[in-house]
């Protein structure tokens, strides 16, 4: 006799597989669409935050700390409004020299935890970022970017040997 059987235990699983695979990747969709979202609205506002503020910067100059040897950059609001401190964070300041990015744990920002005022200068220190890396006959180019303000300074040449200590 011919007994009859529900799905056996192996197409079970695979249609379990199966949904779960599909689960996984509606969620994927979702969060990936999201975050999108949530990205650019973000972005708006920052973009917006800058617009009213006038924003304007400018790199005064590149010099070594005396007592490190690390990079610092001193750079001045020109603008007419303060610069709010959630702006210049090291998550939120990116530098690059000559293309390559400096790791945000390496960016000291002094004041921090203060709003930049107009007309007056702060400086980012780049811990671990010697300034006999500059001491060549090159042209450095070191960027700097908040938001969407992108600060570009030509750093250089620096003859090896010179006892010149900024640039």
């Amino acid at each position: 006799m011919y007994k009859k059987r529900g799905i056996t235990p192996i197409i079970a699983i695979v249609l379990l597989l199966m949904m779960t695979i599909a689960a996984f990747g509606l969620a994927y969709v979702w969060l990936t669409s999201f975050q999108k979202q949530t990205q650019s609205e973000v972005e708006a506002v920052v973009l917006e935050q800058l617009s009213q503020l006038g924003t304007q910067l400018e790199v005064l100059t590149v010099y070594e700390e005396d007592t490190t040897g690390n990079t610092v950059i001193l750079i001045y609001n020109k603008g007419k409004n303060y610069i709010p401190s959630n702006l210049l964070t090291p998550g939120t300041v990116i530098v690059t020299i000559d293309g390559k990015p400096i790791n945000p744990s390496d960016i000291i920002i002094t004041p921090s935890d203060t709003d930049i005022a107009p007309q007056t200068s702060f400086e980012i220190t780049l811990d671990g970022y010697n300034f006999n890396n500059f001491k060549d006959s090159k042209i450095h180019n070191i960027r700097i970017t908040i938001s969407d303000l992108e600060i570009t300074y030509p750093c250089g040449p620096i003859p090896s040997g010179s006892p010149a200590e900024s640039c």
